[in-house]
């Protein structure tokens, strides 16, 4: 009878065991999720808002830019223009800039951007940022980001052409690259269609 009681007692004390093991996996499996679910969301919001704030910065820069009136005057000469926008590519460590005159011309190169989205945006009075997009031919990720030429350099009155930045590709990849959530996990962006714009690589 002691056998029988002290075999059944420890089946008891195991099955105990088992179900406390697996009560305690179940609840640290749901708070580890809880905790990434948490810090995936701070950390996404924390990296939107830095990339929404840098990217209104280069719309200011562009805007600013853009009413700058000796860019908008027709008397002025094309290395003055040139120069200034130099300046800006420099101070603010974009790749490069155009400036567009009404008819979509660039007036430095003489390229012609009339068929582009940011420059009919532009003439219209609106500022533009355009999708990031890898380029086979640079093997660089590029976009630009645009502003209303204002005449005379007065914000708000007529668009006389735009001022189109291109700021460093890499920019939205490193931001990317700074996000560490645990021991191997990564981020990346997407675009409204689903199509990633910025990766680790």
């Amino acid at each position: 009878i002691e056998v029988k009681i002290s075999k059944r007692f420890g089946q008891v004390i195991m099955l105990c065991c088992i179900i406390l093991g697996v009560v305690t996996s179940i609840l640290s499996y749901i708070s580890s999720i809880s905790a990434v679910s948490e810090t995936i969301n701070d950390t996404s919001d924390v990296a939107a808002n830095y990339v929404s704030a840098s990217l209104k910065e280069f719309v200011a820069i562009a805007y600013e830019t853009g009413s700058i009136a000796r860019l908008a005057d027709p008397g002025r000469p094309v290395e003055e223009k040139a120069a200034i926008l130099q300046q800006r590519i420099k101070d603010h460590n974009m790749e490069g800039a155009y400036l567009l005159d009404s008819n979509g011309i660039d007036m430095i190169t003489g390229q012609d951007f009339s068929d582009r989205d940011y420059f009919k945006e532009c003439i219209k009075g609106n500022t533009y940022i355009s999708t990031p997009a890898y380029s086979e031919i640079t093997q660089n990720v590029s976009y630009v980001v645009a502003a209303p030429l204002w005449e005379g350099g007065i914000p708000g009155t007529k668009s006389v052409g735009a001022v189109v930045y291109v700021p460093n590709g890499e920019f939205l990849n490193d931001i990317m690259r700074s996000i560490k959530l645990g021991k191997g996990g990564t981020a990346f962006m997407l675009d409204h269609e689903g199509i990633t714009i910025a990766d680790v690589n």
